[in-house]
């Protein structure tokens, strides 16, 4: 409860959903929400998964807000990814008594934020380690690759998208999070 509103905080979204924490001493950043996403990994990495499963959603939630995720600043998409790697890794089958269809929110989440990773101009450089997250995400589904999960989550992406197109700018987060969909193999 005291790591997500400092991740928002940081990041610079709005604090107002995440209840009555004063986070207000935060300070707002690339490099400040780099290290609260440091932060968060080693939690849910150091985590039992009994503790951690019905936390997920919350985390995918707020890893998937647009300010998250919107910076070109490498350290901090590199540490998104692994937010992303220890979310995938604490919903891994084996581990878990769930199914893995139980998971499609968490899954369309996560598929949204390595695709705004994507979307970033750094993406280049960390684009082998994204793919691989991508290859996971699909696998713990019992999907048939890359291929399906992107049809499987496309259109709800869409879907949220169109919400507020009208209002993008050359530089919105969702303007890119689109592109990366256009782009995508």
């Amino acid at each position: 409860h005291l790591v997500l509103p400092a991740v928002r905080v940081s990041a610079g979204c709005h604090i107002g959903r995440s209840g009555t924490n004063d986070v207000s001493s935060v300070p707002v950043g690339p490099v400040q929400c780099t290290g609260c996403l440091m932060v968060l990994s080693s939690l849910i990495w150091g985590c039992t998964k009994d503790k951690i499963l019905p936390h997920l959603e919350i985390i995918a939630q707020c890893l998937n807000e647009p300010e998250v995720g919107q910076s070109e600043h490498l350290p901090l998409l590199k540490q998104l990814l692994i937010c992303v790697s220890s979310v995938i890794h604490s919903i891994t089958p084996s581990s878990s008594s769930s199914s893995s269809s139980s998971y499609s929110s968490l899954s369309l989440h996560l598929f949204t934020v390595v695709l705004r990773i994507l979307a970033s101009r750094q993406s280049d450089i960390i684009r082998n380690e994204v793919v691989s997250e991508m290859i996971k995400l699909s696998e713990i589904q019992g999907m048939e690759g890359l291929t399906q999960l992107y049809s499987t989550h496309v259109k709800d992406i869409v879907e949220n998208l169109k919400i507020g197109y009208k209002s993008w700018g050359i530089y919105s987060p969702d303007c890119g999070l689109f592109a990366s969909l256009l782009e995508s193999e």
